[in-house]
């Protein structure tokens, strides 16, 4: 049986399941040995490398957990190996990673799964979410916004793939839509900024043209479309 709380702290070793925002697909699954799971969390959570605090998903309450991570983690990597989070070492060995590209409300089952095999299910605990762990999830969702629209779509524009586009210096130069992304002119591959650079020649030039603002449809200039469905 699953146990809830209200708290967001785990003063004992054992396994854990941690969730953080950065990078929401996926959960971080460790385990805490010689110190608490919250001494972990508060030691993952010095680090200035991530952007957001990790928060307590779920624990699992033992003395074993060293072999319980391990049964966990193969368990998972039997269940789908791409799961997992890997890259080549320098060796060209896998070097794998406690991070799983799943759900974890998923995570928690397999947790279950073996606490039940053990006959301590009980010592499961899923963790209700703190005030400042919402706050932190809110924020990370309305800087994630900001970054997609930042970056220029066709596609969320609902310009279509042939459509063609003009250039505003020059409206007899035009390129053809390609895909969400690209468009073609003279046979070739572009960005809307490569392009653009292109035609100002300013090709060697780092930042200072915005693509979307010297390109138009319809008399619009395509940095003003707004998103379907705004």
């Amino acid at each position: 049986m699953q146990k809830k709380s209200t708290t967001a702290t785990a003063d004992f070793e054992g396994v854990y399941i941690f969730t953080n925002p950065s990078f929401k697909e996926y959960v971080k699954i460790g385990r805490a040995v010689d110190q608490t799971i919250e001494q972990r969390l508060k030691q993952l959570n010095a680090s200035t490398a991530v952007p957001f605090s990790f928060s307590i998903y779920a624990t699992y309450r033992t003395d074993n957990a060293v072999n319980v991570e391990k049964a966990d983690h193969k368990m998972l990597d039997q269940y789908k190996y791409e799961l997992r989070a890997r890259e080549k070492s320098e060796t060209g060995r896998d070097r794998v990673r406690e991070f799983f590209l799943m759900e974890p409300e998923e995570a928690i089952i397999a947790l279950q799964i073996i606490a039940m095999s053990h006959g301590n299910e009980d010592n499961v605990r899923k963790y209700e979410k703190a005030k400042d762990q919402i706050a932190e999830e809110e924020t990370a969702k309305k800087i994630e916004k900001r970054a997609r629209a930042a970056i220029f779509s066709f596609e969320r524009k609902g310009i279509k793939p042939s459509t063609i586009i003009e250039f505003t210096k020059d409206s007899s130069l035009t390129a053809k839509v390609l895909d969400e992304k690209y468009i073609e002119y003279d046979g070739e591959q572009y960005t809307l900024t490569r392009l653009a650079k292109k035609f100002l020649g300013k090709e060697g030039v780092v930042g200072e043209v915005a693509g979307p603002r010297y390109f138009k449809l319809g008399g619009v200039i395509l940095s003003n479309f707004p998103d379907v469905g705004d």
